[in-house]
């Protein structure tokens, strides 16, 4: 399952709370303050062991997750009420 459509919804929210559309959010994502979202700096997403159906076990590597931007978890996760007030506030200083 991915989180597109549940952040493109968030997104929404902070649309209509900034009174426009905010359009490309790129810079605005990586200026946020770090409280607005949430960096997960430990874990993976390796899978496994696992046995196949050849009777061999195996384990898929994944990435680690780290301070910053990983391939694991972004930018992080999100509390979506403080987002989308700190997005869309974060779009009208821009104005």
């Amino acid at each position: 399952m991915s989180s597109s459509p549940e952040f493109a919804g968030i997104v929404a929210m902070a649309d209509q709370l900034a009174g426009r559309r905010l359009g490309r959010l790129g810079n605005s994502l990586y200026e946020l303050d770090t409280h607005d979202i949430i960096d997960i700096t430990v874990g993976n997403n390796s899978f496994g062991p696992f046995m196949n159906s050849d009777g061999n076990t195996y384990l898929v590597e994944g990435y680690s997750a780290g301070p910053g931007y990983d391939l694991v978890t972004g930018l992080g996760t999100l509390d979506a009420a403080k987002f989308v007030r700190a997005l869309a506030a974060r779009e009208r200083e821009r104005d």
